[in-house]
């Protein structure tokens, strides 16, 4: 057994979910689950805690006994600790460009990202527009043609990227020039020209 599925079964709230609750409606064992999963159903059931109106927030608030409050404040503890034990962590640099003064990439830490929305284009219609600051990932598959709009560039102090590499990105061929016939050819198959 992984040694995540073993840590799991360990914290109360989640190895009960694991095999009394989604294992049973998955049909499933804790160890078929992904390591994926497992930290998403952690989250879950700590997000219950700071839920209004649900028995883990009354428990914990003390709208129940005091041993169900030192049983809720417990479990958020477990919860907590295999969430930072378990959950991605990436490397983040920061970002100052050399033509304003700056250094390029600078490390500066590990941290936890968590997912917030995803987006998914299906027609060729469709579009998304972001704020110059919004953070933000755009991964693309198969014969896809992406057009993005760059607007005036704004001068910024510095930007942020993650990783899990431990390295910051090489520059080099990050961005290539196309040839007056890709451009076009392109154009011609998203229906431009």
């Amino acid at each position: 057994m992984r040694k995540l599925v073993k840590d799991a079964l360990n914290v109360d709230e989640l190895a009960y979910s694991l095999e009394h609750i989604i294992g049973v409606d998955d049909n499933k064992k804790p160890e078929e689950y992904t390591d994926k999963e497992i930290v998403a159903e952690a989250e879950y059931q700590l997000s219950k805690y700071y839920e209004a109106a649900t028995t883990s927030n009354d428990m914990l608030v003390g709208n129940e006994t005091p041993e169900a409050q030192k049983t809720a404040e417990r479990e958020v503890r477990q919860l907590n600790r295999f969430i930072k034990k378990w959950k991605a962590k990436v490397n983040r640099f920061d970002y100052r460009t050399p033509l304003l003064g700056g250094n390029g990439f600078e490390e500066n830490g590990e941290v936890i990202l968590r997912r917030t929305d995803d987006i998914t284009i299906q027609k060729e219609s469709e579009s998304i527009d972001h704020k110059a600051e919004d953070i933000h990932t755009i991964k693309v598959q198969g014969d896809t043609v992406l057009c993005l709009l760059q607007f005036k560039d704004r001068p910024v102090e510095k930007t942020t990227m993650f990783t899990t590499q431990s390295e910051a990105p090489a520059l080099s061929g990050l961005y290539n020039e196309f040839k007056a016939d890709q451009i076009r050819d392109s154009l011609k198959r998203i229906g431009l020209v």
